[in-house]
């Protein structure tokens, strides 16, 4: 999924979803710089990135980021695997129909500015 964000994401963070013995890993791929518009009357926008980021969630161990790291690849790959195709309107229905996971678009959107909140205080790989 394509993302904007106001600091460099690296190539991958590693979350421990509270309550839980698993963990996210968001994964990013084609980091650049862009501008990012305020609204739509914002003519010089601010200073961000744009990315391609995918998630895979797993079980938590000492070692995770440690094997995201060496095994970057696989775990992109299953990360694409995991995402859903919107380009196609029947293919992208099929799939959410078939998502067992209840997609609350207030809680991706706090979830992001948390994300970027510990990504702007160095806490996160």
């Amino acid at each position: 999924m394509k993302v904007q964000g106001m600091v460099n994401p690296g190539s991958f963070t590693v979350e421990e979803i509270p309550g839980t013995k698993r963990s996210l890993v968001r994964l990013y791929q084609n980091v650049e710089a862009c501008k990012i518009a305020k609204d739509s009357e914002d003519k010089e926008g601010l200073d961000g990135f744009q990315y391609d980021e995918y998630c895979v969630e797993v079980e938590s161990w000492p070692g995770l980021a440690a094997s995201v790291r060496e095994n970057y690849d696989t775990y992109l790959a299953k990360g694409k695997d995991n995402e859903v195709d919107r380009s196609n309107d029947a293919l992208f229905r099929a799939q959410k129909n078939t998502d067992s996971i209840v997609q609350d678009t207030d809680a991706m959107s706090v979830d992001h500015e948390y994300r970027l909140t510990l990504l702007e205080l160095g806490l996160s790989e």
